[in-house]
């Protein structure tokens, strides 16, 4: 039967509607937030993060592409150390706590309070203008839209350290915790006089002076030698708590976190020398050691941090965010060397012992706000204000050294101040705030669309202040240049020999005589106080040419108004503006793939303690570092390309090259043979590179067993040269003839190697990640009279694997540094490698139980 159908509309109410925000901590998530931006970047999301097995955001920061990590604190992007890197949380410009670098100590913050780490590698101007390599941005756990409560634990095992007898010292009851409490303080008695007593001859017959100086000095710790014990196991802790609450009939969001962990790392035999030159029976030069040292060293850390957020929903198009975060370390640290030094004398052993205790913490609120404002065309303004607070304390730091000589059989020991420091007490601490307010504003130019044309402006201020103080107290003996004891410090420093000794008659009066005296050693340039206030402005538009052809164009405008000045009064200042122009094109080749291009201009200031007038002694580092008020601001021209290809949501495939022109940077480089470092510009330096970026499920080979595994991995390819200056470049062809007239950028290496092959069942809930990481040996310390110093390039790869074990627990377990790789930095000349530094790293076993809900 042929039958003809008529069409018929049924009309229905709504269903349901579902609302939620979009998740932030997956690959997928952070790659369609990286295929929609307007700029280049990279980033690494919490689920990644979780799988490499990283507890702070340094070791996270080894993952991203072109990023490398120094010293397990400092990012460095496309091999450029922190000068040329900002780092930010939830937005908002983080203070440093290293009174010596211009980078944030991202050690400090554990991965259990982040969602993602975004770099960001191009500018735009709603940016702040003063990174190069990248703009690093750590965002913090999204709030929840229910209930979610995590614990998790975990053990760990570092064969160098673990159960191995470790140098240490005593501390305060509270160390676990990471404070110093006012164990190490400075004497009362002393502080009352600012740490300067008077000088022993004043009070030689003054009895009551002389024994309350007495007094005092004694007061002063006299422990000066590492202890010995055995190293517990390292530990763990994370605890998180979120909801969705109610507030004023508005959705409140609040989480609030916790985690915690304690460990301890340790090498023995490691090697500390130092090279000179000099000429062989040839007339051929030569590096000969000016010391040969066997170093010891033990430290135990101890990290954790807090973080509070909540997000007031106000309506429909506005909300608000309140953000606190709390993090805190303490680091006990002893160290014992002991070999030859070439001043001191062949024959003559040299010993050094420092105990050393840091304080660190970083303290951030910030509040902001997103509104849209349909009345005015759906314009968009954001806020934040954000108060950001960052400490290091070094109480106590001491230090003592002393040599002996093989006299019949028996080592005579002797403190020798003409050769090396008196035994010395330092007291050091930094404090750096960072008051930031700014405010954007984007409005639409042609609908509410996603792809319609905007004009942003906006403006930020930033206030930066430092104060850090130094107190020396060097411990004298006034009875011969050359004190011989027993070659044990407590028994030097023992009561009977401080202060006052005996008495004697002269003329009539009687006069106090003094075994070890206390005298301050304050040049008027230990301490100093700086302020940075940076004032922006800026304007960009983002313009859609076609439906594959977008533009973002613009200009910021940065005046900088930074001064630095020591208690002796010497001050370097840097007073004027910069225009920051920047231009990005998007080309959308597929839906799924982008051409990007861009150049920026951006800048990058010397820190306020590069410009201090500061001298000071870091035996720790065996550096001396001296400021330089005449420095002035770098600029860098940007030059940037990037193809990527989207394949997949979770995949991607990307390449890019990248050019940059350094106009007076700074560097950090050893000017004179007895060790001093000074911060100085040079005049030019160019860096180019590649990278190369994919992340591919092997689903798609049709292979069954392939079907949960996913390849991922980044190489980055960089050349950079810093043109050498006349007076640098003739000490080294006075070396070899044949040095070329360039040399490398500080802390960049040649290649960064990344890859990951990751096995992941969710129906099992099984995962498995294989993680291998390389960089190229990298330039460390530019030396004067010598070759440089290059940290040489090491294998590093881990094995991380978790298991469901049922409902809501899973069972977590980590090796790290499977090969054993050393740490090694060195010198090479004429074909031959000469260790500066060398010690053993370990392998680090970890286990742990993780439940949530």
């Amino acid at each position: 039967l042929d039958i003809t159908l008529a069409s018929e509309v049924v009309e229905s109410g709504i269903v349901d509607i579902v609302e939620a925000e979009r998740v932030q901590n997956t690959e997928a998530s952070i790659l369609k937030d990286r295929q929609l931006s307007n700029k280049v970047s990279d980033a690494i999301s919490s689920e990644a993060i979780s799988r490499s097995g990283a507890g702070d955001a340094a070791s996270a920061m080894s993952k991203v592409t072109g990023a490398t990590v120094i010293g397990g604190k400092y990012a460095a992007i496309r091999g450029l150390t922190g000068r040329y890197s900002s780092t930010s949380l939830n937005g908002s410009q983080l203070p440093s706590t290293d009174p010596d670098r211009p980078a944030v100590q991202m050690d400090l913050i554990p991965t259990s309070m982040l969602d993602n780490i975004v770099v960001n590698k191009t500018f735009t101007p709603d940016l702040p203008g003063n990174f190069t390599g990248g703009s690093i941005n750590l965002n913090t756990k999204d709030l929840p839209e229910k209930l979610t409560l995590s614990f998790s634990s975990s053990l760990g095992y570092n064969t160098e350290s673990t159960g191995k007898t470790v140098l240490t010292h005593p501390g305060p009851p509270q160390e676990w915790a990471g404070f110093a409490g006012n164990f190490y303080d400075m004497p009362q008695d002393l502080k009352d006089v600012n740490g300067e007593l008077p000088h022993y001859t004043q009070i030689q017959t003054d009895s009551a002076a002389a024994y309350r100086y007495e007094g005092i000095v004694n007061q002063l710790n006299p422990d000066f030698t590492p202890d010995e014990r055995k190293a517990p196991i390292d530990q763990s802790y994370a605890l998180s708590f979120g909801n969705l609450y109610s507030l004023w009939g508005r959705p409140l969001g609040v989480l609030a976190s916790m985690s915690y962990s304690r460990k301890t790392s340790n090498y023995t035999d490691g090697a500390r020398n130092v090279w000179q030159g000099s000429l062989d029976t040839d007339k051929n030069t030569i590096l000969t050691p000016y010391a040969n040292l066997v170093d010891t060293k033990s430290s135990n850390d101890v990290l954790w941090g807090g973080l509070i957020a909540a997000n007031l929903r106000l309506s429909e198009s506005s909300k608000l965010k309140f953000n606190y975060a709390r993090n805190q370390s303490g680091e006990k640290l002893a160290r014992f060397v002991q070999g030859y030094v070439d001043n001191i004398g062949v024959g003559t052993t040299y010993r050094a012992r420092a105990l050393e205790y840091t304080e660190r913490s970083m303290t951030s609120y910030q509040v902001s706000g997103d509104h849209l404002l349909p009345l005015l065309g759906h314009t968009r303004a954001d806020w934040h204000v954000s108060f950001a607070e960052n400490k290091q304390d070094q109480p106590d730091l001491r230090f003592f050294s002393d040599s002996g000589d093989s006299v019949d059989g028996q080592i005579i020991w002797g403190i020798q101040p003409n050769l090396y420091d008196l035994p010395t007490h330092y007291y050091r601490d930094l404090t750096e705030s960072n008051d930031e307010y700014g405010a954007d504003i984007t409005i639409p130019l042609s609908g509410n669309s996603s792809n319609s044309a905007k004009f942003k402006l906006g403006g930020l201020f930033v206030k930066k202040d430092r104060v850090q103080n130094e107190w020396q107290q060097k411990m004298y003996n006034n009875n011969s240049a050359t004190v011989r004891y027993n070659g044990d410090p407590d028994a030097y420093l023992d009561p009977a020999n401080v202060g006052v000794i005996g008495t004697r008659e002269l003329g009539g009066t009687t006069r106090y005589v003094f075994g070890i005296t206390v005298q301050a050693a304050q040049n008027g340039r230990d301490s100093y106080v700086g302020q940075q206030d940076i004032s922006a402005g800026y304007a960009m538009l983002e313009l859609p040419i076609t439906k594959r052809l977008e533009i973002i164009s613009g200009a910021r405008f940065e005046y900088t108004d930074q001064w630095v000045e020591s208690k002796s009064g010497l001050r370097g200042e840097i007073d004027g503006g910069d225009w920051l122009p920047s231009a990005n094109i998007v080309y959308h080749l597929k839906a799924n793939m982008n051409f990007r291009g861009a150049y920026s201009i951006t800048l990058a200031r010397p820190t306020l303690r590069e410009m201090a007038p500061f001298y000071s002694f870091e035996f720790i580092n065996d550096v001396n570092l001296i400021g330089n008020p005449e420095l002035s601001r770098t600029l860098v021209r940007n030059y940037d390309l990037r193809w990527e290809w989207f394949t997949r949501p979770g995949e991607v495939l990307a390449l890019s090259g990248f050019y940059k022109h350094f106009t007076d940077p700074i560097e950090r480089a050893e000017k004179s043979v007895n060790g001093d470092i000074q911060y100085a510009n040079v005049h030019n330096a160019r860096v180019i590179g590649m990278e190369l970026e994919f992340r591919r499920r092997l689903d798609h080979t049709g292979i069954g067993m392939l079907n949960n595994l996913t390849l991922s991995g980044n190489i980055t390819l960089v050349k950079s040269e810093v043109d050498l200056e006349p007076g640098e470049l003739a000490i080294y062809r006075a070396f070899d003839p044949n040095y070329p007239d360039t040399r490398d950028f500080s802390g960049q290496s040649p290649y960064v190697i990344n890859l990951d092959l990751s096995y992941g069942n969710l129906d099992t809930g099984t995962e498995v990640a294989v993680l291998y990481n390389r960089f190229g040996d990298r330039l460390t310390e530019v030396s004067f009279n010598k070759p440089d110093v290059y940290e040489r390039a090491r294998d590093l790869l881990n094995l991380t694997a978790s298991q469901r074990l049922w409902g809501p627990v899973t069972v977590k377990g980590a090796v790290k540094n499977v090969l054993g790789a050393d740490y090694i930095e060195s010198q090479t000349f004429v074909g031959t490698e000469y260790i500066r530094y060398k010690h053993e790293i370990g392998t680090s076993w970890s286990l742990g139980l993780k439940y949530s809900i």
